[in-house]
């Protein structure tokens, strides 16, 4: 399906210093975040115990970063689409509402 280069899909350890790379780059932008914005912004709105800190700066970052990839992954989605569809989804788009009912109940019968 896919040709096959020399040395192409090779595992080594440059594909584990990657993901290290990754993982310690994306842990320190997680923890500035949570540090120098949510958590001062959590002591201007009056929260002072440091568990209550803590859970607002993991809470604020799940939605920074669920807006961030939620975003993209839209946009990506609308800008290029055609990796997204089967190749007969439009059988499966003509079918009404009615009958898919119909044919959920007749499946559930059988």
């Amino acid at each position: 399906m896919f040709a096959r280069w020399p040395g192409f899909d090779d595992k080594s350890l440059q594909d584990f210093a990657f993901i290290l790379y990754y993982i310690i780059f994306w842990s320190f932008v997680r923890q500035t975040l949570i540090f120098y914005l949510l958590q001062p912004l959590a002591r201007h709105y009056g929260i002072k115990s440091q568990a209550k800190l803590d859970r607002f700066g993991e809470q604020g970052y799940a939605i920074v970063y669920n807006v961030i990839m939620g975003s993209t992954a839209v946009v990506c989605l609308f800008l290029d689409s055609h990796g997204f569809h089967l190749p007969d989804s439009h059988i499966v788009c003509n079918v009404s509402a009615p009958n898919l009912v119909l044919s959920h109940r007749v499946f559930l019968v059988k």
